[in-house]
């Protein structure tokens, strides 16, 4: 029998609050690849959510990150780092309600942002803020088990407004905290980037796209690339789409690396 994820929790979600999303079923893959990431920054309509589930009852269900909520993805394989980072989560940012698990012993920990948070990346571990989203209700790709909230509760019964509110300064000190126990004395600090997968999202005006044709077909990809790059930055405030926060270290980051295991 096939899961009505989306017909059974979605309406619950967003009337607690929840920018929610729908996701292909057994993916974390948006239907709507280029249109999903308003709904971190404003909530779906109701009509909306009642058109998705007509269409698509056994559609997953994904939280949008950014203004209104935000993730700390705890994606390694070791329950000893899990549990660590856990306890430096509930330190620097408050106990929440809502952790989530897809295929243990990784985590994800959902917390309300305070202000629009800007993503940040670690290897195996990220703060998902703006421009991002996290499963809450769906079959797991790898598993085929659906995902599960095993703290107090869960997206369709609790409230955004219940869940503990972090900041970015939070935020960074938390993955500071992180990076320095992951990277060791290798880190250094982080660094604003662009975030290439946000740049279609950024750049989505038509008068700035009608520039980055002219630029690819006159002047070359690099260019056309570059020159997108510098409109980001002079155009786009912090704290908005397409920057993330990068780790600046005195060696190379293995991304694609194995994490340390228990022994």
């Amino acid at each position: 029998m096939t899961n009505r994820y989306f017909a059974e929790f979605a309406p619950a979600c967003l009337a607690n609050g929840y920018g929610i999303i729908a996701v292909k079923p057994g993916l974390k893959a948006p239907f709507d690849e280029h249109d999903w990431q308003h709904h971190g920054w404003e909530l779906p309509t109701s009509d909306w959510v009642k058109e998705v589930a007509a269409k698509h009852p056994d559609a997953g269900i994904g939280i949008a990150g950014g203004r209104i909520t935000v993730a700390v993805d705890l994606d390694t394989p070791s329950v000893r780092h899990n549990k660590r980072y856990q306890d430096m989560a509930r330190e620097i940012c408050g106990d929440t309600p809502l952790r989530r698990v897809g295929q243990a012993p990784k985590i994800a920990l959902i917390y309300r942002a305070a202000e629009p948070i800007i993503s940040c990346r670690l290897p195996k571990i990220d703060m998902l803020g703006l421009c991002t989203h996290i499963m809450a209700y769906g079959d797991h790709p790898f598993t085929g088990e659906p995902y599960r909230w095993i703290g107090e509760g869960a997206p369709h019964d609790t409230p955004v407004a219940d869940l503990p509110a972090i900041d970015n300064v939070q935020a960074e000190t938390l993955m500071t905290e992180i990076a320095k126990d992951s990277l060791g004395d290798t880190f250094k600090c982080f660094r604003m980037e662009n975030d290439r997968n946000a740049l279609p999202i950024v750049l989505s005006s038509r008068t700035i796209l009608a520039k980055q044709l002219f630029w690819r077909f006159f002047r070359g990809k690099r260019v056309a690339r570059e020159k997108a790059h510098i409109m980001l930055r002079t155009s786009t405030p912090t704290g908005s789409w397409g920057l993330v926060l990068q780790p600046e270290t005195d060696n190379p980051i293995n991304w694609f690396g194995d994490f340390p295991v228990d022994p």
